[in-house]
């Protein structure tokens, strides 16, 4: 556990871009970040107990083999895939956790998009294609399969 804290610690003074001194604290802490960094959090506690679980179902697979009873052999082969599957799982969302806090801290915040239309936008509008705005929505269903082409009015 200690060194997964370490990595992301580590993590964290790597990805945070170098700043001025006089550069404002919010700036530097943005909630992407903070979003980032809560999920190589959630990474580190998913991965260490998906490393507790597969200890638990070694200890219920050493105890299955020493079991003489058949519903005991039962209980302890039972317990054992339970917790073989959850660690599994712990580590595959651990996986994911951990890229995309990394990808949060890596990445910048999106641009904010311009609320005022420029005039070579607005003529390159009424130049478009009668294709420009066309949606496909392809379903499959039981038995069928379908696509439902979409064009706005105006």
């Amino acid at each position: 556990m200690r060194l997964v804290l370490a990595a992301l610690a580590t993590a964290v003074v790597i990805c945070s871009t170098p700043q001025s001194a006089e550069a404002e604290i919010s700036q530097i802490v943005t909630p992407r970040r903070l979003v980032g960094v809560a999920f190589l959090g959630g990474s580190a506690v998913l991965a260490q107990k998906g490393f507790d679980l597969n200890d638990e179902a070694d200890d219920f697979y050493a105890a299955y083999e020493h079991a003489t009873d058949g519903a005991e052999i039962e209980k302890m082969y039972q317990r054992t895939t339970n917790r073989d599957v959850k660690s599994q799982v712990s580590w595959a969302l651990a996986a994911a956790f951990g890229v995309t806090g990394v990808r949060l801290l890596l990445t910048g915040s999106p641009e904010q998009p311009s609320t005022r239309l420029a005039e070579n936008d607005r003529l390159s509008q009424r130049r478009a294609s009668w294709r420009r705005g066309i949606r496909w929505f392809p379903t499959i269903e039981p038995g069928r399969l379908s696509l439902r082409i979409e064009r706005p009015l105006y």
